[in-house]
């Protein structure tokens, strides 16, 4: 038989034909090697996908908000006074030729055993004496230094903290002179020790005119002191500098205001006086009232209020 001539196979021997040849190489192979995964994080072992990625964020403990305290400000007197200098005693005891011990305190009483040769027989006796008398004297000398700056940096301190309190006297003395001139408001009892670093206690009446002073007065000082200009010392300057600068400022914005007001002026003048400018006068006849014959010399000798007869 011609192999055209054969009947095509009908759909159920093709299906079947395939499933045929499926079971030959079904179970050569297992689903879990068949699967081809969609992704990559799907070829994952099922332990590490359920494993979410960790967020560092999360790790992050949120930190608190930075809040402005007010501290008091650092002692000035950091260093203990120490007195009046008083030498340690660092005595000892020396045999002398005689067979004598004797005891020596002071620097003088080691010189004067020194002096005389016959207070000691042996090389060793004398050796002793020396080393023993170096040892006191280094002694003093370590403790006497040590007392001697103590006592310097005490005293600098002193003097700075005498200072700072006058000058803190002076600073209340004329803030007070500057209320009773009724130039800044009188600070309220309760926030006379408040916390001027708390916005809502900065903002009160007499507090804050007088953080404006002070920060006026440490601006200009900084300024003063670039071009090497005697620093303001003074409150009432300070207020007077700064009362100043508020007053320069509000005239400078006026001046400023005005010219603008004249500059706006001129242009609008400037403005109607091209409209007028347009329009022609040429144009335009002279006005003869009604019935008058130009050059009839009876006619001009009527008054105006005539003419409108």
């Amino acid at each position: 038989m011609d192999p055209k001539d054969k009947p095509a196979p009908t759909e159920d021997q093709i299906k079947a034909a395939n499933e045929a040849e499926e079971a030959k190489w079904q179970d050569d192979f297992k689903d879990e090697d068949l699967a081809v995964p969609y992704k990559r994080e799907d070829a994952k072992k099922p332990d590490e996908a359920e494993k979410k990625p960790e967020d560092p964020k999360e790790d992050v403990e949120a930190e608190p908000a930075e809040e402005e305290t007010y501290t008091e400000p650092a002692p000035v007197v950091t260093v203990e006074d120490p007195g009046d200098y008083k030498p340690a005693d660092y005595s000892f005891e020396v045999t002398l030729k005689d067979g004598k011990t004797v005891k020596v305190s002071t620097p003088d009483e080691a010189e004067k055993l020194a002096d005389d040769p016959d207070n000691f027989e042996t090389p060793k006796q004398l050796m002793d004496f020396i080393n023993k008398q170096n040892k006191m004297n280094r002694n003093l000398e370590r403790d006497y230094e040590k007392w001697e700056s103590q006592k310097k940096t005490f005293t600098e301190q002193l003097e700075t903290e005498t200072q700072r309190r006058e000058t803190i006297d002076s600073y209340i003395g004329e803030f007070q002179y500057l209320v009773d001139e009724g130039k800044i408001p009188e600070i309220a009892k309760e926030h006379i020790d408040a916390n001027w670093f708390d916005p809502e206690i900065a903002k009160q009446p007499g507090v804050k005119e007088q953080i404006a002073i002070l920060k006026h007065m440490e601006k200009e000082n900084s300024l003063r002191a670039k071009a090497n200009v005697k620093p303001l010392t003074s409150i009432v300057d300070a207020y007077n500098a700064w009362h100043t600068d508020d007053d320069t400022k509000a005239e400078d914005a006026k001046r400023k205001a005005d010219e603008e007001a004249t500059k706006a002026a001129g242009e609008a003048r400037k403005a109607a006086s091209s409209r007028i400018a347009g329009v022609s006068s040429s144009g335009q006849g002279t006005y003869v009232p009604k019935g008058i014959a130009v050059g009839n010399p009876n006619v001009l000798k009527r008054g105006a209020a005539q003419w409108d007869d």
